[in-house]
């Protein structure tokens, strides 16, 4: 028994090298071009103090200095060599796994942390955070949470105050990840309380990590101009915002039950009424949790999954317009990689309670879920067939459309190119990017006067004019020959 416990481990990490072995060929994309391949900051001999005092690349009010030291030190290992940067995905991802037994183990019989581990190892629903390179933030703020956690629970059994300051040394490192360690105080409390601290024991416990959350908010604030909250649909009052929240739980739980016809984008039309049809489900759901809730209330390994669940969805609450062109409420998968383990509590629970026959069930869903994690790869391998992919699910007028046909144009994929162009042109016919992308359209035809005028417009009505003015001196250069 002792054995087989020392090789659990070993079976999670080659249960994950399983799923995503397939990803170490995937191609960067989306994000990853400005944050890997067009961030100047990897490049520099002395790049901390840019890495601490500067914005994410691509994203001006986003504080992820971490993130952005993680691929400093990737870019001296591997340059641009994709496959080092899904290689280091893939290893955080299977030590995360990890992490979750042993923290469920501490908790949990050890029986039902390793069900919760293995499914957490090779749901597919976890796929957007570790097999796309600028998921890296979801895997990072994760390993710090978890290892926070561990060490609370740690001081709690055996009171040496070193483990309590390392926790809060791991909870700090969390802040400067992503901004949805903000929840790290709420976990911290429902961990210590289903560790029989009892309740005021468990509120002075995570006391110091809402200090931590409240600082961290103040910090971002005057860092990004911008307040957390900031990103509330504007058209909404709170109350719908929670109504919307609410509407997307089920959603949620739909995916991870059966996590087919998976895409980036996930979204769904926004509550604006109480007299819209979907407010018969946000009720059903409502007084169907509440029942559950208050019949299990007495079951803490229930509670612990119900509550886990609910406490690491509260920052989607936040980014439910987090796309505004999509005019949709945001529910992307890539969200569910923390709360995940509450849903995967829930599920070992239920089929703890079956015994052998659930045991069965079990095998055949962590198959399924393997399979399609492994199959998953076709969409995040090549850039035009994940482009493709997205846009199947996106309206027709949306930003992303660009990236397709920067990589059309890249693979002298001309005809393409332009059909594209033209739905792009259609959708933004003022935009600095319309302009930009024709200018590289007519460069690469070899229409040199095309080109220029497109440039030229793009430059009257953008801010990329670095990008836009070596364009044209490549126009120049092309010219003179």
């Amino acid at each position: 028994m002792k054995q087989y416990k020392r090789l659990f481990p070993i079976i999670l990490v080659a249960l994950v090298f399983l799923g995503y072995f397939s990803y170490l060929s995937g191609d960067f994309l989306l994000d990853d071009k400005s944050l890997i391949l067009r961030n100047r900051v990897l490049t520099r001999e002395k790049p901390l103090r840019s890495i601490f005092t500067t914005s994410l690349q691509g994203k001006p009010h986003t504080y992820r200095p971490l993130q952005v030291l993680n691929y400093v030190v990737e870019y001296k290992i591997w340059k641009l060599n994709r496959f080092g940067y899904h290689l280091t995905s893939i290893v955080l991802h299977a030590v995360n796994a990890i992490l979750v037994y042993y923290l469920f183990s501490l908790l949990l019989p050890v029986g039902l942390a390793r069900i919760v581990s293995i499914l957490f190892a090779v749901h597919p629903v976890n796929v957007p955070v570790v097999g796309y390179i600028s998921g890296r933030a979801d895997l990072l703020v994760f390993f710090f949470m978890l290892v926070s956690i561990i060490f609370v629970l740690k001081f709690i059994n055996s009171r040496l105050k070193i483990y309590y300051l390392l926790s809060i040394f791991a909870g700090f490192l969390a802040f400067f990840c992503r901004e949805n360690s903000l929840i790290l105080f709420l976990l911290i409390f429902l961990t210590a309380s289903v560790n029989k601290s009892g309740l005021k024991k468990a509120i002075l416990l995570s006391l110091p990590f809402l200090a931590l959350s409240c600082i961290y908010i103040i910090l971002y604030s005057l860092f990004s101009r911008q307040i957390v909250i900031g990103l509330f649909p504007v058209h909404m009052s709170p109350l719908f915002v929670v109504i919307n929240f609410l509407n997307i739980i089920p959603r949620y739980l739909g995916v991870l039950i059966l996590p087919l016809n998976l895409h980036m984008f996930r979204s769904t039309e926004f509550i604006q009424s109480f007299l819209d049809a979907k407010m018969l489900s946000v009720i059903v759901f409502l007084a169907l949790s509440g029942y559950i809730l208050c019949k299990f209330r007495r079951n803490k390994p229930f509670v612990l999954g119900a509550l886990w669940f609910l406490i690491g969805l509260i920052p989607v609450l936040f980014l439910l317009n987090r796309y505004p062109w999509l005019n949709r409420a945001m529910m992307a998968e890539s969200w569910l990689y923390i709360p995940s383990l509450g849903f995967f509590l829930l599920l070992a629970l239920f089929v703890h309670k079956f015994s052998r026959a659930g045991g069965i069930l079990l095998c055949a869903y962590v198959c399924l879920c393997l399979y399609i994690t492994y199959q998953q790869h076709i969409y995040w391998n090549d850039r035009i067939v994940s482009y493709k992919n997205i846009l199947k699910y996106l309206p027709e007028k949306n930003p992303k459309r660009k990236h397709i046909v920067i990589e059309y144009l890249r693979r002298g994929l001309y005809d393409e190119a332009f059909v594209e162009l033209n739905k792009f042109a259609r959708s933004y016919p003022d935009s600095s990017d319309r302009y930009l992308l024709e200018g590289d359209y007519y460069y690469a035809v070899n229409n040199l006067v095309k080109a220029r005028e497109c440039y030229n417009i793009a430059l009257t009505l953008g801010s990329k004019k670095r990008t836009i003015m070596e364009k044209l001196r490549k126009i120049e250069v092309k010219d003179g020959q």
